[in-house]
């Protein structure tokens, strides 16, 4: 069963269509093949406590991104609130992103804080994430928005 779910405003001008709303590509860690989370379930994480990894025959394409699911009872509730599961920072790394860097993942390497998925680079990233998570989310959470339509892999902001 393959569900699409595309997040786009359509508006006429002069009788042509347009699309708007699609996200850049820079916005999401996504694979060569616009795969999130390397094919990982998003829902999984915050509804099982654990990554697992997604089945291509339950897909949703959300914002311009395919993700994958393990099976029809998450991809439902993702398509019910695809907010609440999204990671956060598009899927980058969030120590890295709190320094002002778009950089890759390792899907096992995760934390879930109030309800929110938050991705790291490996496992050594992922225990300074954790040494004081509630101000690495403050200083993530606002430079986010200054490098979401950056380059991936290049530091695009000081960050102090």
């Amino acid at each position: 069963m393959r569900v699409i779910l595309v997040a786009v405003f359509v508006a006429a001008i002069g009788g042509a269509g347009v699309l708007i709303g699609l996200a850049s590509a820079g916005q999401y860690n996504a694979t060569s093949r616009g795969v999130l989370i390397e094919g990982y379930d998003p829902v999984a994480y915050i509804e099982q406590g654990y990554p697992r990894k997604g089945d291509p025959d339950y897909e949703v394409l959300h914002d311009g991104v395919t993700v994958f699911f393990a099976d029809e009872e998450n991809m439902a509730l993702f398509v019910d609130d695809p907010d609440r599961f999204m990671p956060a920072y598009g899927g980058f790394c969030s120590y890295g992103v709190r320094m002002g860097q778009k950089l890759d993942i390792n899907p096992r390497a995760f934390t879930i804080k109030n309800g929110r998925l938050f991705l790291q680079h490996d496992f050594g990233t992922q225990s300074v994430w954790r040494m004081d998570e509630a101000e690495n989310i403050e200083i993530a959470d606002s430079v986010w928005p200054r490098i979401a339509e950056g380059p991936v892999d290049g530091k695009v902001i000081e960050v102090q």
